[in-house]
């Protein structure tokens, strides 16, 4: 079911008519695509993990603002997140972080990777809200016009787009750091 590890991402060209029928299709939504660390979020018991895709854990002073923001989220809590790390002078180490939240396929102990992202996004949304003010937390673009978001998204300065199916499911391989999502489709400059 889940194949090729880590997955391959599967993308689509602006202009093509396979990115016509995603703007006409009411069951696709778009969100902004983030160049940054994909990582999940890992909260249990006051404390913050957060790992790469492929298994490593980010252990990196300049990330303490985004652990202690996080510290207060109740445990049992797993979050789907882009970490995009500010550049750093030549020969000088980065000092600063931003993590910029996508999903969240466990909140409070409570599994909602089998809930579809109709019914996940509402629940991301009010998560963002606990974190007003927080600065190194962040939450993804939405794009509600579908037909400009892909040239609206690169004037912003992001990497692109991410095309989710309403009905898209958050899928899990191999433990809690590695993951697939069924039904998103990556659409960037070639």
């Amino acid at each position: 079911m889940f194949g090729h590890w880590p997955p391959k991402p599967i993308r689509a060209w602006a202009g093509s008519d396979f990115h016509r029928k995603l703007i006409e299709d009411p069951e696709w939504t778009v969100d902004g695509k983030i160049a940054g660390k994909t990582c999940i979020v890992l909260i249990g018991n006051g404390k913050v993990e957060l790992w790469s895709r492929h298994g490593h854990q980010f252990t990196e002073d300049y990330l303490l603002p985004i652990i202690k923001a996080l510290s207060r989220l109740d445990a049992g809590t797993i979050l789907y997140a882009e970490l995009k790390v500010a550049k750093a002078l030549p020969g000088q180490s980065p000092t600063k972080a931003d993590l910029w939240l996508i999903d969240v396929p466990k909140l409070r102990g409570y599994d909602l990777s089998e809930r579809t992202l109709r019914k996940r996004r509402p629940l991301l949304r009010a998560l963002y809200h606990e974190f007003k003010g927080v600065r190194c937390i962040r939450r993804t673009p939405v794009f509600r016009n579908k037909a400009t978001a892909y040239q609206r998204a690169l004037v912003m300065g992001l990497e692109g787009v991410v095309w989710k199916r309403w009905s898209s499911q958050f899928l899990w391989q191999r433990g809690p750091t590695g993951c697939e999502v069924a039904d998103w489709v990556k659409m960037k400059p070639k």
